[in-house]
């Protein structure tokens, strides 16, 4: 099973980003972030995950799953296939057009509440 630290180490690597990096553009210090990599430390601030997460360029959600903290929802065959349409939908649309896809997607979600 993939721990927290060992997936946020995976992630690191995979950005091409030093421990040395992170302290110093991220204000995370080198020692901190090689514990919590080395699962001495088992549960990182939201701030801390947060900020790592937007350094990484990978959603917070994606980490938690990643990591097994949280479990991904079981989706019917049927929702992949939307989700697979609608993320490939986006493809070719600029970033201010994904903006405002993400904008419309948030209004309907505030309408169910």
């Amino acid at each position: 099973m993939t721990t927290l630290g060992s997936y946020l180490k995976s992630l690191r690597k995979s950005n091409n980003l030093t421990l040395k990096y992170i302290e110093e553009n991220l204000g995370i210090s080198n020692a901190y972030l090689s514990q919590l990599e080395n699962d001495k430390i088992k549960s990182p601030s939201i701030y801390v995950l947060t900020t790592l997460s937007n350094a990484y360029d990978t959603p917070l959600a994606q980490i938690l799953e990643g990591s097994g903290i949280v479990k991904k929802p079981e989706q019917t065959q049927e929702e992949n296939q939307l989700n697979s349409r609608i993320a490939f939908s986006t493809e070719k649309m600029s970033k201010a057009e994904k903006e405002e896809v993400l904008e419309y997607l948030n209004f309907l979600k505030s309408k169910r509440k």
